[in-house]
């Protein structure tokens, strides 16, 4: 029996970290408000990018257990 999938995670796993990394754009985020709106800070003194990638690692940790579960996922957006 194959193993199900979620939209999302095989989304997200079609997409590699450094291609993720290539689409940071700091400026923008801050034009559309995206939170927490830190994204244009000096990368010398916060390192955004990392803080980002970090949750990106924990969403793909989350979706694959949430997957070899057979769980469902409920996301909301505010």
């Amino acid at each position: 029996m194959p193993t199900p999938r979620s939209s999302l995670a095989t989304a997200l796993a079609a997409v590699s970290d450094e291609a993720l990394r290539g689409r940071f754009a700091p400026d923008k985020m801050m034009r559309l408000e995206i939170y927490p709106e830190t994204w244009d800070r000096d990368p010398a003194e916060e390192n955004t990018l990392g803080y980002l990638m970090d949750y990106v690692a924990q969403l793909r940790s989350a979706l694959a257990t949430v997957v070899a579960r057979g769980h469902g996922l409920l996301i909301t957006i505010h």
